[in-house]
């Protein structure tokens, strides 16, 4: 048997269908793919005009027995062979792409979800800096992928022409990124790079993530605290000052997540020391070192290091 992808390298939908047939393998089917914009005359026989197309060959067949509709993810692979074989899934075998694909029925919704940034880049087929683009933007995806407060996403202008259109964007001058959030958006400008999207991120943010996916040194440091803290572990004084400016950015913004970190955490390191202060960063360090921690609680963990090690460090 024959399990073949049909795909165009500038096809979002096309990296997603290759990226599930990535390290899975099947016993008694061959499984393939076939870029169809250099071997033009081949998808053609084959009857492709739209990408991708999946086609499934029985054994002993040398034309499609039938096309597969479902789900591009190894699981619904294995699902969709086991059944044609008659024998038995194997398990866990998902692989997960980490851009959302968007069309004209969710993209609204997903461009306006409550306290989130998304980034959305329009492309098109015809475009070479789109499909350059293509090889790399999951990387910037999967370094976001447990931010809660971030999304990263994909929209093609082809087949999604009226989103396009609303905010003027020329399908000869793609990719065009726009990242949503807070009722605006805001375009990129530039050169895209897998550094220069993250950076624009960042920015606008304030995710402080690099790109593995970790966060960096600066993530949930405020800076007129940090300021007044910062290597100040063995001055009291000094951290009940900033304790209190902590204290009053929570009067102001209740639901501010850095200035309770702040407040809980100068609160026991008054009380307990340095030496507390030095025994908990090794405990939480040793928790994310070790896997015990992920997604957005790794992050919460890792914000409490960064101002841990800010009461030992002095600024620079």
């Amino acid at each position: 048997a024959v399990l073949l992808v049909v795909y165009a390298p500038w096809c979002v939908h096309s990296r997603k269908a290759v990226e599930g047939l990535r390290g899975y393998r099947k016993k008694g089917v061959v499984l393939a793919k076939l870029n169809g914009e250099f071997h033009g005359d081949a998808a053609l026989t084959l009857g492709t005009t739209n990408y991708p197309q999946i086609l499934f060959f029985a054994p002993g067949k040398r034309s499609p027995t039938e096309q597969y509709t479902g789900l591009t993810t190894t699981a619904e692979y294995d699902k969709y062979l086991s059944r044609k074989l008659n024998v038995p899934p194997q398990g866990n075998t998902d692989t997960k792409l980490h851009i959302a694909i968007l069309t004209e029925a969710t993209f609204e919704k997903a461009v306006t979800f409550p306290n989130r940034f998304t980034l959305v880049q329009f492309l098109t087929r015809e475009s070479e800096k789109a499909r350059e683009v293509a090889s790399w933007y999951e990387t910037v995806a999967s370094a976001f992928q447990d931010d809660e407060n971030v999304l990263v996403a994909a929209v093609d202008m082809a087949t999604n022409a009226k989103t396009a259109a609303k905010y003027n964007l020329k399908a000869d001058e793609s990719p065009h990124f726009l990242l949503f959030g807070k009722g605006e958006e805001v375009a990129f400008k530039g050169d895209p790079t897998p550094e220069g999207l993250l950076n624009f991120i960042n920015k606008h943010t304030k995710a402080n993530r690099n790109l593995d996916g970790t966060l960096a040194p600066t993530a949930g440091l405020i800076g007129n605290v940090h300021v007044i803290v910062a290597g100040k572990i063995a001055k009291p004084a000094a951290l009940k000052d900033g304790l209190k400016v902590a204290e009053e950015i929570l009067e102001e913004q209740p639901s501010h997540p850095h200035a309770g970190l702040y407040k809980k955490i100068l609160a026991k390191a008054i009380e307990k020391g340095e030496v507390w202060v030095i025994q908990e960063i090794a405990r939480l360090q040793k928790m994310i070192n070790n896997g015990d921690v992920k997604g957005a609680k790794k992050d919460v963990f890792t914000k409490r290091v960064n101002i841990l090690m800010t009461l030992r460090r002095l600024e620079e």
